[in-house]
């Protein structure tokens, strides 16, 4: 049954277990100031979607599970970088992924 829920947190580690990727999520603000985030996710019948917004810069590792495919799209024009091409890594294949 289609869902949908928006989530705020001030903790990064509570940002950080909410995010679906399977395999975790890890969060890792490089500045110093309070953290804000605003998580929205939408369920779909066999498709999720997600939406996170952070108010520090950060850098996130995640490991996506296997048997889903994960595309991200950078929303912001601060974080745009066209082309950028992430390494990922499912069930000892290499692959990459462009972010758009």
């Amino acid at each position: 049954m289609p869902s949908s829920r928006i989530l705020d947190f001030n903790d990064p580690y509570e940002y950080q277990r909410a995010i679906r990727a399977g395999n975790g999520v890890e969060v890792f603000p490089t500045t110093k100031g309070d953290f804000r985030a605003e998580l929205v996710q939408i369920n779909l019948d066999g498709l999720w979607m997600q939406r996170g917004r952070e108010s520090l810069p950060r850098i996130v590792h995640a490991a996506v599970n296997a048997d889903r495919v994960g595309i991200e799209f950078l929303s912001s024009e601060i974080n745009r970088h066209i082309g950028t091409t992430a390494s990922t890594y499912f069930q000892g294949t290499s692959r990459s992924m462009t972010i758009i």
